[in-house]
């Protein structure tokens, strides 16, 4: 369990309670190989946690969105971004060797 202040407004521990659970399951269910690559679709805000979990646990993260700013975002977080308006499949497939 995660301790917090008894002070404070609830929602600002909102993070804690559902998008970093959802965000580890995520990739948990994902399951990539130790050292292998796990492509995100989407950086809302459980995209974006998503791509740092993965990233935290050591793999090559590949994140893929429409929005400039939520790429720039992960970015700053050591993400590869991909916009997706172009062939998506073909650049995560060229970027993996095939997987």
């Amino acid at each position: 369990p995660i301790k917090v202040p008894n002070t404070g407004e609830d929602e600002r521990y909102l993070y804690l309670s559902d998008v970093v659970p959802t965000a580890w399951q995520a990739v948990q269910y994902a399951a990539p190989p130790q050292g292998g690559s796990l492509a995100v679709l989407g950086l809302g805000p459980i995209g974006q946690m998503s791509a740092r979990i993965g990233r935290h646990l050591g793999y090559r993260v590949l994140a893929v969105d429409p929005v400039a700013e939520r790429r720039a975002m992960a970015e700053r977080h050591g993400i590869e971004t991909l916009d997706s308006s172009g062939e998506v499949a073909e650049q995560l497939k060229d970027l993996t060797d095939g997987r």
